[in-house]
């Protein structure tokens, strides 16, 4: 089977937001560590909201930190747990991360 050279990039396309589901993540120590984790390693601000609230918290601001992750706390009949949302630019900047493979993807394993 042939490999294709196709990236975002070459075809031009844009993600213009990106979530992630953790299910099971719903307490605060499991979202702490992820918010460290977004700023210590991925230089990442974080907020924080519940899913049924329009008001949210920020957990991690620094001025040196130039972009966020948001995450929500949603508890439904079928499905509890914490979704981190990358939006706009943010997302751009976190597949950035992806690509240079900064990121550790068992730190989402917390739940």
């Amino acid at each position: 089977m042939k490999q294709n050279k196709l990236t975002f990039d070459t075809e031009n396309l844009v993600v213009y937001w990106l979530e992630i589901s953790i299910e099971g993540l719903y307490n605060l120590e499991g979202i702490h560590a992820l918010d460290n984790y977004f700023d210590k390693k991925l230089e990442l601000n974080s907020t924080f909201q519940e899913s049924s609230k329009r008001n949210s918290q920020t957990l991690i601001s620094r001025p040196a930190n130039q972009f966020n992750v948001l995450f929500v706390k949603t508890w439904l009949k079928y499905w509890s747990g914490t979704k981190l949302i990358f939006s706009d630019e943010n997302v751009a900047d976190f597949y950035k991360l992806v690509q240079e493979k900064k990121v550790d993807w068992k730190i989402l394993k917390l739940g």
